[in-house]
Parts: structure tokens; C-alpha cells; sequence
């Protein structure tokens, strides 16, 4: 399903675009991006987990996972779940690409496209927490990375620090969409919630100074400092400089 979803959206996107180009421009784009890459990443684990397991790695001590049960494939778990994503953000993008160029929903005002993506939003949230008794551990391991260099920094912590230093980007598009939909369900509220009043056609976060100018940098060199950090505590714990300070 993914595959036949994934064909229709770059024969709708890039070879049949002669509807609007200009749609790329729309802010929501942004949050697809930001889902987008999120879903790429959890693809990405189960690959490493594959590659872990052919090569006889003990990943599950090394990271304090639950050992998978005799004859089961942990990835297959994983991918399973990067597929449901996967469906459900493609059929959220075709939906909102289609009411965007007035394909479809046309008796309707065309900011109800947005809640295409706003849905989608919500639901992968929802997924990103739930349930809770699987998802603490990648919580509780952000939480050790950044109390560096006083927590304790050994394998998990390092990976871990390892992928936050390569994400900014997605992090950046995931806190512009929760202003970006906060943005649009204040605006509706003070207009009696019509449709037109969703104002998410429109880029009101990319300009604000906050976001620009504080949240942007902080969020682009965090990871970086918080790896640093990490480094300089294993040359300290291992009383060896390299490669720890070379890192």
C-alpha cells in the first residue's frame, strides 16, 4: 500500500503538476516535511536493528531494550509501524494536494485542505507517546543526553546524542507546526470557529522573532552542545582523550 501510495504521489507532485506549483509554497508543506522525515527515521531504526542483528550485536543490552521473545524479528515490529505511518501520511498529502487544487471538496472553503495535515499531525503525535510503557525509554534517553556531562554517558546516551545532533531540521518543522496549528485554531476561535477564519494558508511563524531568532538557533545548536558535552565526559570517565576529544 505504501508503494502504490508513494507512485501516486510523485506522478501527482512532479509529472502531473501542471495544476499549481505554487501550492509548494504553503506553509503546511512544512509540517509534511517535518512528519516526513520523522517517519524516514523510524524506517531508519529498524534498518539499524537489522544490521545489528546480522552482525551478532547485543543492541538490546547495549540500548536496555526488552529482549525480543525466541523466534520473533523486532524490525518487522518496527517497520510494521513506519508502514501505518507511512500510509497515513501519504493518503493525508494526496487528500490535502487534491482539496488544494480544487480536485475535490470543491463546495468547501479551501482552508479545510489544512485539516488534512493538522489530522495527520495529531495522529502522529498521538503514535509518538502511545503506548507509553514502549515509548519512555527514547523519552528518558533525551532526558540523559542532555543532563551531560553530570548523567551517564555510555552507549545509548552516545547514539542517542548521536541522532539529535543530525536532526535539528525535523525538530525545527515539528515546533513550527505546533505554532503554526496553534496559530490557526486561535484564529478560528476569535471567529466564532468558521472556516475561513483557519488563516493556515498563511505563514505567521517563519516571520515571528521568537521562533526565528531564539528557537531556531537553540534548537540547531543543542544537539551539537549537548554531543560536546557527552565527549568531554567519556574522555574525563576513560581518562583517554582519544578519540573522545577528537569527536
Amino acid at each position: 500500500a505504501s508503494a502504490v501510495l508513494s507512485a501516486w504521489v510523485i506522478w501527482d507532485c512532479v509529472v502531473d503538476d501542471s495544476m499549481g506549483k505554487d501550492i509548494w509554497s504553503d506553509p503546511a508543506f512544512k509540517v509534511y516535511r517535518g512528519l516526513g522525515n520523522l517517519i524516514l527515521l523510524l524506517w531508519c531504526w529498524g534498518i539499524n536493528m537489522m544490521v545489528w542483528r546480522s552482525v551478532g550485536i547485543d543492541y538490546e543490552r547495549f540500548l536496555n531494550l526488552t529482549p525480543a521473545q525466541a523466534g520473533s524479528d523486532p524490525c518487522y515490529a518496527i517497520w510494521s509501524e513506519a508502514n501505518d505511518l507511512s500510509i497515513a501520511f501519504l493518503l493525508s498529502f494526496i487528500c490535502f494536494w487534491k482539496a488544494l487544487r480544487g480536485v475535490f471538496l470543491q463546495q468547501y472553503a479551501t482552508e479545510l485542505a489544512h485539516l488534512f495535515p493538522f489530522s495527520l499531525f495529531v495522529y502522529v503525535m498521538y503514535r509518538a507517546v502511545t503506548p507509553w510503557s514502549e515509548r519512555k525509554l527514547l523519552y528518558s534517553s533525551i532526558r540523559d543526553v542532555m543532563q551531560a556531562p553530570w548523567g551517564t554517558t555510555k552507549f545509548k546516551e552516545g547514539y542517542v546524542g548521536d541522532i539529535l545532533t543530525s536532526t535539528p531540521r525535523v525538530l525545527i518543522d515539528l515546533i513550527f507546526s505546533v505554532g503554526y496549528f496553534a496559530g490557526g485554531v486561535k484564529a478560528w476561535s476569535r471567529h466564532s470557529f468558521h472556516a475561513t477564519a483557519l488563516a493556515l494558508d498563511k505563514d505567521t511563524v517563519q516571520t515571528n522573532v521568537f521562533f526565528a531568532e531564539l528557537i531556531v538557533p537553540a534548537v540547531t545548536i543543542l544537539p551539537l552542545w549537548w554531543r560536546f558535552l557527552q565527549n568531554l565526559q567519556r574522555s574525563y570517565d576513560t581518562r583517554e582523550r582519544w578519540p573522545h576529544l577528537g569527536n
